[in-house]
């Protein structure tokens, strides 16, 4: 007669003994906590981070649709261009002022390109007349790596390609050529603000100053010091007479996170302040509004849009270069420019699909870029749209 056993009350946790007993059950637990732990900064990612952002970051920044190639508006008609011959091969950022465009060109003893001179073509007439020369500029300390214009003077830097040089100003009722400041280090980039020049100028090896000189006195008052910091690299933004910088928030010096954003009159020495609560960099005004990107020289910074001291909106991404008009904000994206027009909040593309181009400057009116689309190029190719 067969012997008849009971079946196990608790199988189950026979089972579950045996599974922890296994030699499998270490490899199991390492997977069931790499599973939690995905679980887990999947809910943090989505879910905790954008509660906790919401919470610190005063309001939630926009972003301006961008629209397709197929269905985005084209300014391709407003494009001309400035008639560059062997004499004028390669030619420095130009500057648009009312209907006049002003760069630097010219050549040396030998006929090699030479940034020694300042031409002013004529809006009207860019395509069909040479550039005309003004006369008593001329480089001394090597080329002219940087200018300004305004309806009184043109500012510019004449230095070394290795470093150093002057900051000169030409006046443009009398003829006259003077030197405003001299620099050891670096390439200042000398505006003009009004009746005062403004520049950033490295003064030590870590430490750059903000500068700022009376035209007609001479006296220079320091804006801002920068030591050792990214925000030395930051250029001012410059409109009429007033100056737009980077500064640190006292609340998080040397962070790489947040900063703030000062816009001071010159002429009154009002300052206000505009924090944007995130990292700000290069600001640019038309003096009244603020664009700015988040990245130091980095392509693929984001563009931001401040109206009037409002909550700027994110207008783009992967931005290599901008500027603000009047009414508009001027940007490159991937070789191409696009014009952003915030009254009606439409983006349209200013140059051709075709094209491969390089923004060089934006004024209250008009964008000046120069076409690369070819890589090998006799001269430059020196392109323009006046949007008024």
């Amino acid at each position: 007669m067969k012997r008849r056993y009971k079946r196990a009350a608790y199988p189950r946790s026979s089972r579950r003994r045996g599974l922890m007993g296994s030699r499998y059950w270490p490899l199991l637990l390492i997977g069931l906590m790499i599973i939690a732990a995905i679980l887990l900064f999947l809910l943090t990612k989505n879910t905790l981070i954008p509660a906790l952002r919401k919470l610190f970051i005063p309001g939630d920044i926009a972003t301006v649709p961008i629209g397709t190639p197929e269905t985005m508006n084209t300014l391709t008609e407003w494009e001309r261009e400035v008639l560059l011959t062997s004499k004028f091969k390669h030619v420095s950022y130009p500057v648009i002022l009312g209907d006049d465009i002003v760069f630097a060109a010219g050549s040396d003893n030998a006929q090699n390109p030479k940034l020694a001179e300042i031409y002013i073509a004529n809006t009207f007439t860019s395509n069909a007349r040479t550039p005309e020369k003004v006369e008593e500029i001329l480089a001394e300390r090597g080329d002219i790596l940087h200018l300004d214009v305004s309806a009184e003077y043109i500012v510019y830097f004449d230095g070394a390609k290795t470093g150093g040089g002057a900051v000169m100003l030409y006046d443009r009722l009398d003829g006259t050529v003077r030197m405003l400041a001299e620099a050891d280090l670096g390439w200042p980039k000398p505006y003009i603000a009004g009746e005062y020049c403004v520049w950033l100028q490295r003064t030590e090896p870590t430490q750059e100053k903000l500068l700022c000189m009376d035209i007609d006195s001479g006296e220079v008052v320091t804006l801002a010091v920068f030591n050792n910091s990214a925000l030395g690299l930051s250029e001012p933004g410059v409109q009429g007479d007033l100056v737009v910088y980077v500064q640190e928030d006292p609340e998080h010096v040397g962070s790489q996170r947040y900063n703030r954003i000062v816009l001071l009159s010159l002429k009154t020495g009002q300052q206000t302040i505009y924090d944007p609560g995130m990292y700000a960099f290069s600001p640019v005004t038309n003096g009244r509004d603020i664009a700015f990107t988040d990245k130091m020289g980095d392509v693929n910074g984001s563009l931001y849009l401040s109206l009037d001291g409002a909550m700027h909106k994110r207008i783009a991404d992967n931005v290599s270069a901008y500027g603000l008009g009047e009414n508009f904000l001027a940007y490159c994206r991937y070789g191409r420019i696009y014009i952003y027009d915030w009254k009606t909040g439409q983006t349209s593309q200013l140059t051709q699909n075709r094209e491969y181009a390089m923004l060089a400057s934006v004024s209250e009116h008009g964008v000046a870029w120069f076409d690369i689309t070819m890589e090998r190029r006799e001269r430059d190719i020196l392109k323009f749209a006046i949007l008024d």
